[in-house]
């Protein structure tokens, strides 16, 4: 009696621990604005929107050397304060049409970026993913780079 009392305690005892093991559940971190800066396709937004502002930059430069032409040049204050004006009026409206422009362009791929990692996480059999807000992560837990190669490969 109490040998079979002792084999149903160690079955049970380690049938706690199969079942202790198979619901704990595997947790990963993955640092998302790192990911998101090092995806192939936010990498060329990044680069278009340089493009486009070195582009509007150099247009308000224009408008600069003008106005430092015409102090130069003595030119009445009003006519200088009317450039400076135009200047000012044209920076807002640079600004926003490059608003308006990138960022429904990022916020695209970053939702993508969010997307693609529920997908990889359920790739590597992660039953929880944390991204933003981590203090500390055991390098065994951080499968950031692992994230950023996932991205990069997807077509």
């Amino acid at each position: 009696m109490r040998k079979l009392l002792l084999i149903l305690t160690i079955a049970a005892g380690i049938l706690i621990l199969v079942a202790a093991e198979s619901s704990t559940p595997k947790i990963a971190v993955v640092d998302v604005a790192k990911a998101a800066q090092q995806y192939n396709k936010m990498k060329e937004l990044n680069a278009n929107y340089k493009k486009d502002f070195q582009f509007y930059k150099s247009k308000l430069d224009e408008i600069q050397k003008e106005i430092e032409e015409m102090k130069i040049k003595g030119a009445p204050k009003e006519e200088i304060e009317k450039k400076q004006q135009e200047y000012l009026q044209k920076k807002q409206l640079f600004e926003g049409m490059l608003q308006q422009e990138y960022n429904p362009k990022i916020q695209a791929v970053l939702n993508e970026v969010v997307e693609k990692a529920k997908e990889f996480a359920k790739e590597k059999g992660v039953d929880i993913l944390i991204g933003q807000g981590v203090v500390y992560a055991k390098e065994d837990y951080d499968l950031t780079q692992q994230f950023v190669d996932y991205l990069n490969s997807q077509k």
